[in-house]
């Protein structure tokens, strides 16, 4: 069976500066390493465990950081952003480290799916999603603050199924604004 192939263009790179802040910073290109975006506050090879993984292990736990960065698309902010009743929101407010474009329902990739930044040059790098990325109270208050306003909806509510994706590098390399992006799915 044939894998499909989707294509699109990175048109942001963020780096989250502050370990008390949500916000990512914007920046021409950034270092994806083993164990992350460089500099990131997400940066490492292991976490500790949070709300999510409270079925598991209790919060605190070391565990696989499966959350070593955090990509959204330009499509789905401006669905969230609609549904929300404001004009556009801010990759950087959702503390993103990717904004791409041009790939249909991104938040839907199936875990386990290939971003190829650059997939046709020796340098590319490639990032594994491991699965999308559930909204939570943190993006909405920093939404609130920089909008000065509550929008007609909360952001939990809008951007379920359209949050984005996080995962882990597996291949390490520079990721530039306006690089082109490949993604396989792995078909069944």
């Amino acid at each position: 069976m044939k894998t499909p192939v989707l294509e699109g263009t990175v048109t942001g790179v963020f780096r989250s500066e502050t370990k008390d802040s949500l916000e990512s910073t914007a920046h021409p290109a950034l270092e994806f390493a083993h164990e992350g975006v460089v500099g990131d506050k997400h940066f490492g090879t292991t976490m500790k465990s949070d709300g999510r993984q409270l079925r598991l292990y209790p919060r605190g736990t070391l565990i696989r950081n499966n959350r070593q960065w955090s990509a959204v698309s330009e499509e789905e902010l401006q669905q969230i952003a609609d549904k929300m009743g404001v004009d556009a929101l801010r990759p950087e407010w959702l503390g993103a480290n990717l904004l791409v474009r041009g790939i249909p329902d991104f938040t839907q990739l199936p875990p386990l799916s290939l971003l190829i930044i650059r997939p046709d040059e020796k340098d590319k790098v490639v990032l594994v999603n491991h699965g999308l990325n559930l909204p939570c109270v943190g993006p909405h208050r920093k939404i609130v603050e920089k909008l000065g306003f509550e929008p007609t909806t909360d952001f939990v509510k809008a951007a379920m199924g359209r949050r984005g994706l996080v995962g882990w590098v597996e291949k390490a390399g520079l990721i530039h604004t306006g690089d082109p992006v490949r993604v396989i799915t792995m078909s069944k």
